[in-house]
Formats: C-alpha cells, structure tokens, sequence
C-alpha cells in the first residue's frame, strides 16, 4: 500500500526538474538556518532558497525546544518559500514537507518512517527528524508574505544524548550505514519540490491518503496537549483534506484540530 502510494504520487514536474528546482546554499556553521531564512525573507525578493549548515548552534524545534547537534551528526537545512496561498492553507504546508521528507528518508535507508502529526518523523516509535514551519509577515498587512520551512535529521547517533536514546534514533541506526549530508538533503528537497508544487495548485488533498498511510496512532488512544496547557485523550482518526487531525473525544464527538502536541502515549512509550 505505501510502496504504491510512493510511486504513484503526483507531481506536476520530472523528477530530474525537481533537483533543480530549488536554490541550493551551504555554510559551513550558521546559528540557525530557519533565523537565516526569515531575516532574508524580510530583505530581499529571494525564494525556493535551500540552505544547509554543517553545524547549527542555535537551532530549536516547535514550541521553542532548542537542539543543538554535534558537527556532520544531523542533517539541518531550511526552505524559503513564497507560496502566495491565504494563511489558512498555509498550516497544511508543514504536513505536505513531512509527507516528502518521509518519503525521501524511507526510499533512502529502507526504514519503517512514521509521521507523528503535525511535524515529527519516527522510526521504530522513536524520533528520527522534526520540522519547524515559519511564517514571515509582510510589512503592508502583516499577511504570511514568505514561509521558512526547516528540518533536522538524526544523521548519525551523536546526533542526540544519551539520556534521550530511548525516545531518540538515527538513520545510522535504522540501515546500518552512514549517509551522506549532502546527498540526503538532495533527495529530500527534489521529493519536497514535487510535493510543493503539487500544494501550489491543488492544496493538501491529493496528498490526503499518502499521508494517512504513514500516520503513526492511526485508531490509537492518543494525549493532546492543548495550548493552555491543558491535557485530553481522544482517539486519533487521521488528517483531512485540510491537513487538520480528526480524532474522536471520549464524549463521542468528532473534531479537527489545527494544533497542539500529539503524544502516543501507549503506543511507543510517550513521544
């Protein structure tokens, strides 16, 4: 089914189209390559700019974690875009990059890659990669005028500590071989380009069942953390053609949610 899935997925250019259709850059050392972005973002025209970093100092993840990882042992890079879409379709872009980036990491290395809703990438129940969407208001009307789409790969097992290793993995770890930076990131982003264009004109929908089919706690009892730090369970349903997560409360309703923490709770220990 979700080899099926990959091969049949739309795309509006060749794949040898897509490896060209972003910008690639490379520093050497950079404080975060999200910050980077949205500061160009704000200065210049530029966009479908790939940056990648050997060493971030200053990275963080949703909610403000900060990661930090040790050089050449996680994959950081980001994506400027200028989608150019109403700010409500914007939230659905950060599953569309789960979706490619998914997909990339699982024809690389061959490992079981799950997607934890809205922006976390699990292999074998732990963490293998986290996404962070970024929006960069316009100065006119303070409408989202570029999006900043960065990603953090566990390359190799320094790439976390070890107090984490129960809820951490790597690809290292998942295939058994080292992979390269560079040519990671190429995978990902020519998997991405055709995802995004694909979201230019026709949304999330026809990304809807590729993406459920790689939903991890689909049917599960899951813990919701809600933004006034507020905790429920509801029984996750999968993503709808918005990219909101349906679930059903423990009072028999139906909901979407837009946003809050999703902990498998249960299923792969609490992640």
């Amino acid at each position: 089914m979700i080899d099926r899935l990959f091969r049949e997925a739309p795309g509006t250019a060749p794949l040898e189209e897509a490896e060209h259709f972003f910008r690639k850059e490379y520093l050497p050392e950079a404080t975060s390559t999200n910050d980077l972005l949205k500061a160009r973002a704000a200065e210049t025209a530029d966009e479908n700019i790939l940056l990648r970093t050997g060493f971030q100092s200053a990275g963080r993840g949703r909610m403000g974690r900060v990661w930090i990882m040790p050089p050449g042992a996680q994959l950081a890079m980001s994506f400027l875009l200028r989608p150019r879409l109403a700010p409500d379709q914007l939230p659905a872009l950060t599953l569309a990059f789960g979706l490619a980036a998914a997909e990339a990491l699982w024809a690389l290395s061959g490992a079981d890659i799950r997607i934890k809703w809205p922006n976390d990438l699990l292999a074998g129940g732990r963490k293998l990669a986290g996404i962070l969407l970024e929006y960069v208001p316009s100065e006119k009307d303070g409408v989202p005028d570029a999006v900043v789409a960065g990603i953090g790969v566990n390359i190799e097992k320094s790439a976390y500590p070890e107090e984490i290793k129960d809820r951490a993995v790597s690809l290292e770890e998942c295939a058994g071989r080292v992979f390269d930076p560079a040519d990671l990131a190429d995978r990902i982003a020519s998997r991405f380009a055709l995802r995004y264009q694909t979201f230019l004109t026709e949304g999330f929908a026809p990304m809807k069942d590729a993406y459920n089919a790689l939903l991890a706690g689909t049917g599960a009892s899951v813990e919701v953390s809600e933004a006034d730090g507020s905790v429920r369970k509801v029984r996750e349903i999968g993503a709808d053609e918005q990219g909101r997560l349906r679930v059903l409360t423990e009072e028999g309703r139906e909901e979407a949610l837009f946003g809050g923490e999703i902990s498998l709770h249960g299923i792969y220990g609490k992640e």
